[in-house]
């Protein structure tokens, strides 16, 4: 009967491939929870006053826009995993490929996660279709960054964080796939569509018509938590796409934009008096 039991689960047992997109998806999730729970803590005084169940559905309605984000990522991966002689059960090189890949993206995904919380806390939102347009000045973007923030430590708490997470998936790697046995081909192609499905379902976010959106966030009369409930790497994506719905040639059509210089030069002269003088003429307002 013991026996019999273990044939049972044995054959039923997802393939290593899916195990392993399974461990990294959620060790993913508890990371980006981590993070929200620090962006939390920094502007815990934003917090004051708003009931623990509100924050708690907060973290709950932000987990699905974490998972947006990762499915995202994995779906590729995954399709990539299982194409047949180079799978990720067969090629040690395609593994090694799917986890240079997708620790890179992590690496990025938790380097943008510390900016957003230091943005939030300059501008009141989380990462927006901003960001490219302040890229577009670097000079002005690192002279702002290496005065008022502590980039040193942010690097290195980011390299930190990297590194444990590196090793986390290196480690369930290596324990899924040294395991040697035969898993044939009905079972993983079942499983297969499954996990597909479900990264299909992952990304749009919700089992409706249309994909979530970030009106789900606004769930409360609390700013903060409805802010909270956002992912900075989910806003960032979805408000340079819908910026790019439009091309940009109708858009400068459409507006007149002032050369950076000379835009500074005014906001400058309007502000400020001839008996003041300014501390940085290239950068400062």
């Amino acid at each position: 009967m013991k026996q019999q039991l273990q044939n049972f689960l044995h054959s039923v047992s997802p393939s290593k491939t899916i195990l392993f997109f399974a461990s990294i998806f959620f060790l993913s999730l508890v990371f980006l929870t981590l993070f929200r729970f620090g962006f939390l803590m920094k502007h815990r005084l934003l917090a004051t006053g708003i009931p623990l169940t509100t924050l708690a559905k907060s973290f709950f309605i932000g987990a699905r826009f974490d998972m947006v984000v990762l499915s995202y990522l994995l779906i590729p991966l995954f399709l990539l995993s299982h194409i047949p002689f180079i799978s990720l059960n067969r090629s040690k090189a395609t593994r090694i490929v799917v986890l240079i890949l997708f620790l890179s993206c992590m690496g990025l995904i938790f380097f943008l996660s510390l900016v957003d919380i230091e943005y939030f806390g300059e501008f009141g939102t989380r990462l927006s279709r901003w960001v490219w347009e302040y890229m577009d000045h670097p000079d002005m973007v690192w002279y702002s960054m290496w005065s008022a923030y502590p980039v040193a430590l942010y690097l290195l708490l980011w390299g930190a964080i990297t590194f444990i997470f590196s090793t986390f998936v290196i480690r369930i790697s290596r324990r899924i796939f040294q395991r040697k046995r035969k898993e044939g081909f009905i079972r993983p192609l079942v499983y297969f569509v499954l996990g597909a499905g479900l990264l299909f379902l992952g990304a749009r976010g919700r089992t409706q018509v249309a994909p979530i959106d970030w009106g789900v966030a606004y769930f409360s009369p609390y700013g903060f938590a409805n802010q909270l409930a956002l992912n900075g790497v989910y806003t960032l994506g979805k408000s340079w796409w819908e910026d790019n719905r439009e091309e940009r040639d109708e858009i400068l059509k459409r507006y007149h934009f002032y050369p950076s210089s000379e835009a500074l030069s005014t906001v400058q002269r309007l502000l400020y008096n001839p008996r003041e003088k300014l501390t940085d003429s290239l950068h400062s307002l």
